[in-house]
């Protein structure tokens, strides 16, 4: 390039020497340094870009990149797959990468941590959709459109809920068992004495205590209802059958209640054939249908029928022989009497060698 009379050239290539521009503020100038390569300004000498003075470069006691006008400031790397990074000491007197806009993954990569302060929401969503924040006393995940979905898609990994064990310590409450499920259906898993509790005041809990497991009522004042509400369905109590299985041994039977259109006219509970209703401690009374037969067997002491309505009866009804049913005896309580109410009296082996003895037949 041919050498103009404006060209100012100050030393030759290789071979230069410092130059020096004073500002009008005492210790305030602009060095180009020879033997560093360097351009320098002392503290406050501002390097000013654009016509208004709008990008602003300075170091005080501080340093400032700082754009003055209402417009966007871009940091761009044109390198292909090439990054922006952000580097600060590390805490030990070296540098480290804080946060990497990272050109060939294509996404930002955070090296150290990231502290929102109280009240400071981290939002996600082109509309703020989602935020997470602490408010200095609690901590939020708030969601704003569609579902909010907790998902872990490693391999047999779980969702685990850990909360305060009591003693300072943390414990696991419950967890979505993805370990666990091996056959197809998804287990929400309760550990030992942890409690599923409803009510204001704790008044209904379900737990196993590692032993044994529970649905309780704890309020005073409130009954324990076991509710069906779909139509002309049971409810069923099943249990172990004797070889491993489970079988059912009575139910509630839904599906046979009868109505006339303004009240209830018969309820069922079902106990299956062999289905024994016993009573006391070591199964004294049994009542049981084996198939076949109906059965009431009592084992130990005596066995009373008793009706304690005043002036009523009990009534032993049997088949009248035409398909319909009729009383056979009567304890009428109201003459205190035993009425034999067939016309005919059958007594196997009646004794008649001495009728004429009271008390005998």
């Amino acid at each position: 390039m041919p050498l103009i009379e404006s060209d100012l050239i100050v030393g030759v290539d290789d071979l230069g020497h410092d130059v020096k521009f004073f500002g009008a503020t005492s210790g305030r100038y602009l060095l180009w340094d020879e033997s560093d390569d360097a351009l320098e300004g002392t503290d406050d000498v501002r390097i000013k870009l654009g016509a208004s003075s709008d990008l602003q470069i300075v170091h005080s006691s501080a340093s400032y990149i700082h754009n003055t006008t209402n417009t966007d400031l871009y940091f761009k790397q044109s390198g292909v797959d090439k990054d922006i990074i952000f580097l600060a000491d590390d805490g030990s007197g070296s540098e480290t990468a804080y946060l990497t806009l990272d050109g060939s993954a294509g996404y930002s990569v955070a090296s150290k941590q990231i502290r929102f302060n109280d009240s400071v929401s981290a939002l996600f969503g082109s509309s703020e959709d989602m935020g997470i924040y602490h408010n200095g006393t609690n901590s939020y995940i708030e969601n704003a459109t569609g579902n909010l979905e907790i998902i872990n898609g490693q391999n047999d990994g779980d969702i685990i809920f850990k909360s305060d064990d009591g003693s300072g310590g943390t414990e696991t409450y419950f967890f979505l068992n993805g370990s666990g499920n091996t056959d197809g259906n998804p287990r929400t898993k309760f550990p030992d004495n942890s409690r599923l509790m409803f009510g204001a005041g704790d008044d209904m809990d379900i737990f196993h205590n590692g032993t044994n497991s529970f649905i309780r009522n704890n309020s005073t004042s409130g009954d324990l209802i076991i509710q069906q509400s779909g139509a002309d369905k049971d409810i069923i109590f099943n249990c172990d059958d004797g070889s491993g299985g489970e079988t059912t041994y009575f139910k509630l039977d839904g599906s046979i209640a009868t109505h006339d259109g303004s009240a209830t006219t018969a309820l069922y509970t079902n106990w299956p054939d062999l289905s024994r209703i016993s009573l006391g401690s070591d199964n004294d009374m049994l009542m049981y249908h084996d198939g076949s037969q109906t059965v009431y067997q009592n084992k130990t002491g005596n066995f009373y029928i008793t009706q304690a309505a005043d002036d009523l009866d009990i009534i032993f009804q049997c088949d009248d022989g035409s398909g319909g049913t009729t009383p056979y005896i009567q304890l009428d309580g109201s003459d205190l009497s035993t009425k034999i109410l067939t016309q005919k009296l059958i007594i196997s082996n009646l004794p008649t060698s001495n009728p004429g003895v009271d008390g005998q037949v």
